[in-house]
């Protein structure tokens, strides 16, 4: 399993025939090939193949007016981009899920934020510059 982590990024939300971008603040994803074994008849190892590659994320995004009951809703499609920067590398990850849940937090002495869980739908892609 690999488990990724950075800042900045975008969650791009089709509602009807405007899009809405909203601001990530920090994001995680975990991403999981599933693998399956053989073996035969009087075989003395089993051997391990990869299957299917599924991934996850989550995003934690400031809220901003009603964004979160009127746009972020579980079950919404959205595309997203995930950014990173390192000392050698800048890059970003894209991809596409459904919104699997949302959970907003109202600090005492902070901005109003959500965390949106999300499943992916396809490839996670990948590109990397160097900084």
């Amino acid at each position: 399993m690999a488990h990724l982590s950075g800042y900045g990024g975008k969650i791009t939300v089709n509602s009807g025939s405007a899009f809405v971008g909203v601001g990530v603040q920090e994001w995680t994803i975990d991403s999981v090939k599933a693998t399956g074994e053989a073996y035969a008849k009087n075989d003395t190892w089993k051997t391990k193949f990869a299957t299917v590659t599924r991934w996850s994320a989550t995003a934690t995004v400031l809220v901003a007016d009603d964004i979160v009951t009127t746009t972020l809703t579980t079950g919404t499609a959205i595309d997203l981009d995930f950014v990173y920067s390192d000392a050698t590398y800048d890059g970003h990850f894209d991809g596409a899920g459904y919104i699997e849940g949302v959970s907003v937090a109202d600090p005492k002495d902070g901005p109003v934020v959500a965390t949106v869980r999300i499943k992916g739908n396809g490839t996670l892609t990948h590109a990397q510059d160097a900084a």
